[in-house]
């Protein structure tokens, strides 16, 4: 019920928009105007209630675009400041990704978390020198790091008509 409140006035706004750049609405004819109508062609618009396809009105010259829509986007700037606050609460680009999927209906791809996550370095706060956070990433690592891994396989084997499971590890330095 709400997608379709959502899409009626979205379209219903777009249409506001085709008929100020025509300069006349619908089915009316006139001297004013600055273009023709051609029809509409559909889009996909991910926003919080799910994925919306939205009918776009175009017209013949291509001069027309809504300005209810960005340009060349897929999904509303509110699914990325939610993507950008699951990133600051520290989620990782997979987690959040897995997060919003019930709430998109859509599933989104780690890396474009990752791509939005990278918006954020542009709105680093005023205190923090213009570079800084760049020369942070890029600055060269001294080999004065002490790390352990721990890499574990788990692997099922039969005995005796009974299936059990064997940790098998291995320690690297």
């Amino acid at each position: 019920m709400a997608r379709k409140a959502l899409k009626k006035i979205l379209e219903d706004r777009m249409e506001e928009d085709m008929c100020a750049y025509v300069g006349l609405p619908a089915y009316e004819r006139g001297d004013s105007r600055s273009d023709y109508r051609n029809g509409s062609w559909t889009r996909h618009l991910l926003c919080e209630l799910g994925d919306l396809t939205l009918s776009v009105p175009r017209t013949r010259n291509k001069g027309f675009y809504p300005s209810v829509l960005d340009a060349y986007k897929r999904r509303h700037r509110s699914i990325d400041e939610v993507i950008l606050a699951c990133f600051v609460l520290g989620l990782s680009t997979r987690k959040a990704a897995k997060v919003l999927a019930p709430m998109a209906g859509e599933s989104i791809s780690a890396s474009t978390v990752s791509n939005i996550a990278k918006s954020l370095d542009k709105h680093v706060p005023a205190c923090i020198k213009q570079g800084e956070v760049e020369r942070h990433h890029n600055r060269p690592l001294q080999d004065k790091y002490r790390f352990l891994f721990f890499d574990g396989v788990v692997l099922k084997k039969q005995r005796r008509c009974k299936c059990a499971e064997e940790a098998s590890s291995r320690l690297e330095t």
